[in-house]
């Protein structure tokens, strides 16, 4: 187009260079646009996929109703029967029979894929489609309320997402506790050289390089031991 528009104000002089020039940006300012379009709407049309899966999950973890219950447990979680699967006909979890005693420690173990996520998933309370029965004391977590059943897990995640704020306030997740408490879940969590370091009044953040993963996740244990919640459920925890 530009050697076509130089060849008229060659020829006849009827369109001078300097409107060659102007047109040719004007048509890049149309074109660039219209090339632009067609993986702007391939990427719309995957997008509007994924929202479409993300709105399918977060409707079957959605937890309604349920009845309070104590801030205690007594003797543990039972699973009996338990049965579960994303897709009909296909089953992640077949018959799955456990006792988690309270005050005990236990370790799932197995592959990659085995389902180890999933029934630590059913354990918190996000899934309610599930046969069988899971058990908190004599309690079945579907008939817990979702802030009775709360109060009574941590759940410490494989990535810990900290905050942007002070150390004690990424403990205890901006609640109010004592001093004392504080101090002793500082030491269960073995983070007390760090806060006798740099305080806890501190600035730390997600991509802050002196708190690594572990370090993310005794955070998360801190508040755990600050709440006193009956149990703590970790996904691979990473040692100190």
């Amino acid at each position: 187009m530009f050697l076509f528009g130089a060849y008229l104000a060659v020829s006849n002089g009827s369109v001078t260079p300097g409107v060659v020039i102007v047109f040719v940006q004007l048509m890049n300012f149309v074109i660039e646009p219209i090339g632009a379009a067609p993986p702007l709407l391939a990427n719309r049309k995957a997008a509007w996929k994924l929202i479409d899966k993300l709105s399918e999950s977060v409707s079957l973890q959605t937890r309604t109703g349920g009845k309070p219950v104590d801030n205690k447990l007594t003797k543990g979680i039972t699973v009996q029967n338990l049965r579960f699967s994303y897709e009909e006909g296909k089953p992640v979890l077949q018959n799955v029979n456990l006792s988690f005693e309270a005050g005990k420690s236990y370790a799932i173990v197995g592959g990659s894929g085995s389902g180890k996520s999933t029934l630590l998933n059913l354990l918190m309370g996000s899934y309610d489609q599930y046969e069988g029965s899971i058990l908190y004391d004599e309690t079945e977590i579907r008939d817990i309320s979702s802030d009775s059943l709360y109060d009574l897990l941590t759940l410490v995640q494989q990535n810990v997402f900290v905050f942007n704020d002070t150390i004690r306030n990424n403990v205890t997740m901006f609640r109010e506790f004592e001093d004392s408490k504080v101090v002793e879940a500082l030491e269960k969590a073995r983070l007390a050289e760090l806060i006798a370091a740099r305080g806890e009044a501190y600035i730390c953040g997600e991509t802050e390089m002196a708190y690594p993963a572990a370090r993310s996740s005794a955070f998360l244990l801190q508040g755990h031991c600050c709440r006193k919640r009956p149990f703590c459920w970790s996904m691979k925890p990473q040692p100190l």
